[in-house]
């Protein structure tokens, strides 16, 4: 069954000068085996409701439920939860504490009191899935450049084998064939484990390329959800939410506008590339 959250309110502050509502009646359903994108201006509410997934956080109204059952009705139901939903932080610092990266990522597997050598085949697999090499598992996570610390987050999440996996700007830094590698290994932990995933991220081309349905939030609630095709073709609906559409929609909007033989709803530079190629030739 999808991962819901029903009517949920949160409050920041409540009840003191500094009280900041950042979700407003959210209803939102992620559904099984998608990709789906979660995207909104800073300060729409995203970064808030991802954290309600696992029960980081306790809606301060509403219901966030899994297999049809809330997952705060108990410590226990908050407890199974940070397994079945794996929440990757946009800054991996924040999520990394032991003295190795081979520590770190058996620290969710040891929870789950799995045996020890469960531990180590999963902590193995996780890292070799995501490129850390077994020098990279002996150092401190803190000799990590970047890009290693961001893959060591996601290694420690995808060792429990979450249903779903939830990752803030996972490739936030990374120059463009890191994001690549990181989201189509991404994608293929997805294909491999049967999971669904959630991304959270600014990139516009990011979510056009490899999720199958996006959510928008603006102003603490819902205000679009479809496929890339259905959101990215209502351009100022985005622009009404702080967003815009793909700089690569934009030029062949333009393109298309000046009476070239284009179409203008293009999402991803591969499809923009595949449609010139057609018209003019490979150069």
């Amino acid at each position: 069954m999808p991962l819901s959250l029903e009517n949920v309110s949160y409050i920041y502050g409540e009840r003191t000068p500094f009280e900041h509502r950042a979700l407003n009646d959210l209803n939102l359903t992620f559904k099984d085996g998608m990709i789906t994108g979660l995207m909104g201006h800073t300060g729409s509410g995203k970064s808030t409701a991802a954290q309600m997934l696992n029960g980081l956080l306790c809606p301060t109204k509403g219901r966030v439920l899994l297999d049809g059952c809330d997952i705060n009705e108990s410590k226990k139901s908050r407890y199974e939860a940070k397994f079945k939903v794996g929440l990757v932080f946009q800054y991996p610092e924040y999520q990394l504490f032991k003295e190795s990266v081979w520590e770190d990522i058996a620290y969710g597997p040891r929870n789950m009191k799995l045996s020890e050598d469960e531990v180590k085949k999963r902590v193995n697999e996780a890292a070799e899935f995501v490129g850390l090499t077994r020098q990279m598992l002996g150092k401190s996570p803190f000799e990590l450049s970047g890009g290693q610390k961001r893959r060591a987050a996601i290694a420690g999440i995808i060792a429990m084998k979450p249903r779903f996996l939830v990752l803030d700007e996972p490739a936030a830094g990374l120059d463009p064939a890191g994001r690549d590698d990181i989201l189509s290994q991404i994608c293929q932990y997805k294909n491999s484990e049967n999971s669904s995933v959630i991304i959270i991220s600014h990139s516009m081309e990011d979510m056009a390329k490899y999720c199958d349905e996006i959510a928008v939030m603006d102003d603490g609630a819902l205000c679009m959800y479809g496929t890339p095709d259905d959101v990215f073709s209502q351009s100022k609906r985005l622009k009404n939410a702080g967003l815009n559409v793909p700089q690569i929609t934009e030029l062949m909007e333009k393109l298309y506008n000046c009476g070239i033989d284009v179409s203008a709803n293009v999402y991803t530079v591969e499809d923009a590339a595949e449609q010139l190629i057609k018209l003019y030739g490979k150069v």
